[in-house]
């Protein structure tokens, strides 16, 4: 996206929007079986709310950590290939 000329707040939003509907539908799904199998409880949506903060976190954190990237610099990077021959 970047390579485009979308701005970093742009990319951020985008990607961080994608993974909080992922996880949040997740989330939502899992706290309905739960109830379902468990007849409910408050222990169920309070760890389904720990469980999404911490992951929204890592993904902040982490899409911040790749948006720090010169796009450049992903772009001309020169991979190598490790090949176990043993």
């Amino acid at each position: 996206m970047r390579g485009f000329g979308a701005k970093k707040r742009l990319v951020f939003a985008s990607f961080f929007l994608e993974q909080a509907i992922l996880s949040l539908t997740g989330c939502l799904l899992g706290c309905a079986a739960l109830f379902r199998l468990y007849a409910g409880g408050l222990t169920q949506p309070l760890a389904a709310a720990a469980y999404l903060i911490c992951y929204l976190l890592g993904t902040a954190v982490s899409i911040l950590a790749v948006g720090k990237t010169d796009l450049m610099e992903l772009l001309t990077a020169e991979t190598t290939l490790c090949v176990n021959t043993a």
